[in-house]
């Protein structure tokens, strides 16, 4: 007969880390590690010389003083062990950022027992914050975390802790809610650079007869032809090395762009052809312009509005995936 080894949860949970779950975590004492800090180190062994000292010489004073501290701390690692006990922590909702930005996930975390948790402290990628729960009051904590890279990004584990109330005992636990957070290609670091290109980018369902130069609205720069007027030359470009370009103008918006992946120049890498497509949607969503975006495998007809921003840098930040 095979003798059945019990499994040790906590033990796995604490060398490995925690799973990631898309369902609410309760905090149970299954999951919640506890261990003194270092002024409770120091009360332990003060109590311990007191203890010592009271029995060499027989001081009762003495004994009572380091019974009462010494029952102190047991109950302070129950109280400790208690502000943890049934919390339950569930995930939130993250917006989307562009990369190079910090997500934020917001964690709901609930106190079902009807009592107050002060001196909470949640432990994130990117710094921790202390919080008082509220009894029975469901509260969101942002979770900050940096990202490097377009696509979907997970949260990371959380730490969850208290010393709470005396800060002789740490106790903790770790959580990890199943949360993405969708990131959108780093848009183009020059506006300019971006329209630098405008002309390159423009789909067929672009008229090229729109796009004749007026006095109104910037939009783009071209190559200098011998003859124009000198007013119209971008200066600062030519001081950054760029050569001669000339300012473009429009008297109006244009409507029905297209933003095409294909038509950028074959040099530029998969990336970077993102990155200006990101920044050239920008720019049209807040000059009010009606665009479409074109990729691989993947056609946005011309539209407006917020949604429909949404939909085309989505498709930029999931192209490939």
């Amino acid at each position: 007969m095979l003798m059945r080894l019990p499994r040790f949860d906590g033990l796995r949970l604490l060398l490995k880390g925690p799973v990631q779950t898309a369902h609410p975590v309760t905090l149970s004492h299954k999951r919640i590690f506890i261990l003194p800090t270092g002024l409770g180190l120091v009360f332990g062994l003060m109590v311990l010389a007191m203890l010592g000292i009271s029995i060499n010489y027989a001081n009762n004073l003495g004994y009572a003083v380091s019974f009462v501290c010494m029952s102190t701390g047991l109950v302070s690692l129950l109280h400790t062990q208690r502000n943890l006990n049934g919390l339950r922590i569930a995930p939130g909702k993250c917006e989307p950022v562009f990369a190079g930005q910090r997500a934020v996930f917001h964690l709901v975390i609930h106190e079902d027992q009807g009592r107050t948790r002060p001196g909470i402290k949640i432990t994130g990628p990117e710094g921790s914050q202390n919080i008082d729960l509220p009894f029975k009051q469901p509260i969101q904590v942002p979770v900050s975390q940096k990202t490097e890279t377009r696509g979907l990004t997970s949260l990371q584990g959380v730490r969850i802790s208290t010393i709470f109330p005396l800060g002789l005992f740490r106790a903790w636990s770790r959580v990890r809610p199943e949360m993405q957070c969708l990131v959108y290609p780093r848009p183009a670091d020059s506006r300019l650079t971006a329209w630098a290109v405008y002309g390159k980018v423009l789909g067929p369902s672009l008229d090229e007869q729109s796009l004749q130069a007026g006095a109104d609205e910037f939009s783009g720069l071209d190559e200098y032809q011998p003859g124009e007027s000198a007013r119209r030359i971008h200066w600062k470009a030519y001081a950054r090395g760029q050569g001669l370009v000339v300012r473009e103008f429009a008297d109006s918006p244009v409507e029905g762009i297209i933003f095409d992946f294909h038509a950028l120049p074959a040099a530029l890498e998969t990336e970077e052809r993102l990155s200006i497509l990101c920044r050239l949607i920008l720019d049209a969503r807040n000059s009010g312009r009606t665009f479409g975006l074109r990729l691989p495998e993947t056609n946005i007809p011309p539209g407006s509005g917020v949604e429909h921003e949404k939909q085309c840098l989505k498709a930029l930040a999931l192209y490939d995936f």
